[in-house]
């Protein structure tokens, strides 16, 4: 299930960047945290035991390393879920969801090349 719902990620992503993001540098970073969420939050949805890929420490720019994107994806997937979790905590679970998932998933459309385009 896991491989299933990330490759859907990958698949969400590239439909809402309209492919124009590359797979390479922050922009596969990028693609790999924003998988790995789409996976986080639908495990978490069904109960599904995540094994904590959801959370992450790391921060961006002094955690970014650019030399595997999975690694680097665990900073936006990371904040993403940080963010997920204030907003269940100030407009309910079902709310707080659907607002993280819409934020993280509309943020696509601006086409950002960078993680700090795509936070801010």
């Amino acid at each position: 299930i896991r491989s299933i719902y990330h490759e859907y990620g990958h698949s969400i992503f590239y439909r809402l960047s309209r492919d124009g993001i590359p797979y390479a540098a922050e922009g596969a970073g990028l693609s790999e945290a924003l998988a790995e969420y789409t996976f986080c939050t639908f495990a978490d949805i069904q109960g599904i035991e995540s094994s904590g890929s959801c959370r992450s420490s790391a921060k961006y720019p002094e955690d970014y390393k650019g030399k595997d994107a999975h690694d680097d994806a665990d900073i936006i997937t990371g904040t993403l879920w940080d963010l997920r979790d204030k907003l269940i905590n100030k407009l309910g679970r079902e709310d707080g969801i659907k607002m993280t998932d819409s934020l993280a998933y509309n943020a696509l459309r601006f086409q950002p090349r960078s993680f700090n385009d795509y936070i801010i």
